[in-house]
């Protein structure tokens, strides 16, 4: 399995819509390089800022880092527009 690593953890699956929320974006629609960005902490691993590109529909994959989970529970925070120095401290 391709989301699965070494360890027996597993790559999240990202899905995400626009529903009443308030973004920036201009209509309810994902587009061509539309990317987010997502910290989160399962376990003892943190993830800080990681970028996910938009694929098709609501799907989004990892640009490079994927986030992995184990058997702990899990926490993950997303925001649209992705900013590389995105400077947030996840607790």
């Amino acid at each position: 399995m391709d989301n699965v690593a070494n360890d027996g953890q597993v790559a999240i699956e990202v899905l995400a819509g626009i529903e009443g929320a308030k973004t920036r974006m201009v209509d309810t629609k994902w587009e061509t390089r539309d990317k987010m960005g997502i910290f989160g902490k399962s376990g003892k691993l943190e993830y800080s800022n990681r970028c996910y590109n938009w694929i098709s529909g609501n799907t989004f994959e990892a640009s490079s880092n994927i986030i992995y989970y184990g058997a702990e529970i899990g926490s993950f925070t997303a925001y649209y527009p992705y900013a590389e120095n995105k400077g947030v401290i996840f607790k």
